[in-house]
């Protein structure tokens, strides 16, 4: 960006008009291009020209992904509150017997089912309300009740059913938060970074 501030002030002394219409209109700067060639001996200007329509494309792809990052992950979040309010309401309607069961309702369930089924009944829809809002204690409300349901299912298999639907869906849905969370981390402390040295 310097070196980009640095060539205009040169050029600014002969070639104002121009400049101006190659930083406020980059479709034309090839076609000035080729004017200032014409109008130079040497081609300098067409040299120094095309250099800094070179930095300005590449300056302009990493914000492009970025941007493209940010809106994937602002249409990640409300999916996964969805599944957690999904989640809830899938454990609301195995406390509540909508079907008939022994698992189905709560007062024919075993002690331990009670215990999960009441626990993420709670979790899920506290989950959602956080995750919906983008806050990071819906996130670790999310973690916590996927952490346990994932446990109950496949470790404590023997005192609950094994099912391993369900922890899967977790962990892909965990994967693709860690995958964004990463990528917009890395490049926010990048920006700090590149602030912090000029």
């Amino acid at each position: 960006m310097t070196e980009i501030r640095e060539m205009q002030v040169v050029l600014c002394c002969r070639w104002r008009h121009v400049m101006r219409f190659i930083f406020f209109n980059k479709r034309n700067s090839l076609v000035l291009a080729k004017i200032a060639t014409h109008l130079s001996h040497m081609g300098l200007i067409r040299n120094i020209i095309l250099r800094m329509r070179g930095m300005l494309i590449k300056g302009s792809l990493p914000e492009v992904k970025i941007r493209l990052l940010k809106r994937i992950f602002s249409v990640f979040m409300p999916v996964l509150a969805i599944f957690c309010l999904l989640m809830g309401a899938f454990y609301w309607v195995r406390l509540i017997g909508v079907f008939s069961g022994p698992l189905w309702r709560f007062d024919l369930m075993p002690w331990n089912w009670r215990i999960l089924c009441s626990s993420l009944a709670v979790l899920y829809p506290v989950a959602t309300s956080g995750v919906w809002m983008g806050s990071r204690w819906g996130i670790i409300l999310w973690l916590s009740a996927a952490a346990i349901e994932t446990v109950c299912m496949t470790l404590y298999s023997n005192y609950f059913s094994w099912n391993l639907w369900i922890p899967l869906l977790h962990v892909i849905f965990l994967a693709f938060y860690g995958f964004f969370s990463m990528i917009l981390f890395f490049n926010q402390t990048k920006r700090v970074q590149a602030i912090v040295e000029y």
